[in-house]
């Protein structure tokens, strides 16, 4: 389908797109277990793993990570080196999805100068301590940013930092898309918009897709996971002390796991 998607135009496509029972519960192929916002929480991040394993209970599944890996929270070099390894050991089984934060990062590395006060007022300057970036405060204000993003590349290394520029915006198994942000209920998801994918949030009344499709998603934290017109919400707040949450989908309702 990504071949034709080069080939023939969106509204073809659409009709092309899968289109699954509107009452049909969420149904992938495998089990899967889609984890919310990490932001640097990496203990509640080994926690949910280690709950993830005891319930898969040697099932097959897949495990899609949302993004937002990454600011905020205290040890986002740390999440971002453990998930990186999880989908080096199994990479059949192992999803990881672009967040805004994420990008925000790379787009810091790439234009430091014009963007380092946006990422840093983010979350960023906690990603920077957790990669042992220092202040350098006595460097001129001016060449600072560059600086500190020389320092972060070379932190982080050339391998973690070109995993990360290519990850994928959405994925898609049976009838569930997982995305970080929102999808455009109307358009095709090879139609989507990358802003809606990185930075949308829900409707005052969410809209089922067009497609049938189900949406697990992150990015807009909620007090608890929240499952509303065939959209599952699972941004649970954990760098602010909330739980990191896990949704449970291919076995009929969605059900959570919790991390606190």
């Amino acid at each position: 389908m990504s071949f034709l998607s080069h080939l023939l135009p969106a509204a073809l496509m659409e009709r092309l797109d899968h289109h699954p029972a509107a009452d049909a519960p969420p149904e992938p192929e495998n089990l899967t277990y889609a984890v919310g916002d990490v932001h640097g929480c990496d203990a509640k991040l080994k926690r949910l793993l280690a709950q993830i394993e005891e319930d898969r209970d040697g099932r097959t599944a897949d495990i899609v990570f949302l993004g937002d890996y990454i600011d905020r929270g205290p040890d986002g070099a740390g999440v971002l080196r453990r998930v990186k390894a999880l989908q080096d050991a199994e990479p059949d089984r192992v999803v990881c999805l672009m967040g805004n934060h994420d990008l925000m990062m790379l787009d810091f590395l790439s234009a430091p100068a014009s963007l380092a006060q946006r990422w840093l007022d983010y979350g960023g300057e906690e990603t920077m301590t957790s990669f042992g970036v220092p202040s350098y405060s006595d460097v001129d204000l001016r060449e600072r940013a560059s600086v500190r993003a020389r320092a972060l590349r070379e932190a982080a290394g050339p391998g973690l930092l070109g995993w990360l520029a290519n990850l994928p915006l959405w994925w898609r198994s049976g009838n569930v898309v997982a995305v970080h942000g929102q999808t455009d209920p109307l358009r095709a998801m090879i139609a989507q918009r990358e802003n809606v994918l990185l930075w949308g949030r829900p409707a005052a009344r969410i809209v089922p897709r067009r497609d049938g499709s189900w949406v697990v998603h992150g990015h807009t934290p909620v007090p608890e996971p929240r499952v509303a017109n065939r959209h599952v919400a699972i941004d649970t707040a954990a760098f602010r002390g909330g739980p990191l949450t896990a949704a449970v989908l291919g076995e009929g309702t969605p059900r959570f796991l919790s991390a606190t």
